[in-house]
C-alpha cells in the first residue's frame, strides 16, 4: 500500500502538468488509476461525445510509444501494473502530454 500511495502522489503531480492543455477538462487519480478528461471546449467544459475519435486516436498514438491507455468516452485512463517504476510513470505522462498537446 505504501507503493500505491507513492505512485498516486506521482500521478497527481504529473497530472497537474496536463491540466493547462486546451483539450484537458479535468484530471484525477485514485490509487493505481489516473484519468484525463478531454473536452472540446475548455470554457464550457463541453465533453467530446462518447463515440468521438479523440480517445481512440490518443490510444493509438500512445501505443506507438509502447504505452497502453484505456479510453472510455471522453476520458482516457492510465492503469499500469504495480511494478511500474517512477521513471516509467514519468515516461507515460510525458507521452500523454506530448500527444494531447499536439492535438490542441
Amino acid at each position: 500500500l505504501e507503493r500505491v500511495r507513492s505512485l498516486e502522489a506521482l500521478y497527481r503531480e504529473r497530472l497537474e502538468r496536463l491540466r493547462p492543455l486546451p483539450l484537458v477538462g479535468d484530471v484525477r487519480a485514485l490509487g493505481m488509476v489516473a484519468a484525463v478528461e478531454l473536452v472540446s471546449d475548455r470554457k464550457t467544459k463541453a465533453a467530446f461525445g462518447y463515440l468521438d475519435a479523440v480517445g481512440p486516436r490518443i490510444q493509438r498514438e500512445a501505443l506507438a510509444h509502447g504505452i497502453l491507455l484505456r479510453p472510455l468516452g471522453n476520458v482516457v485512463y492510465v492503469l499500469p501494473p504495480l511494478c511500474i517504476t517512477d521513471g516509467e510513470v514519468k515516461g507515460v505522462f510525458d507521452a500523454i502530454e506530448e500527444i494531447v498537446g499536439s492535438l490542441s
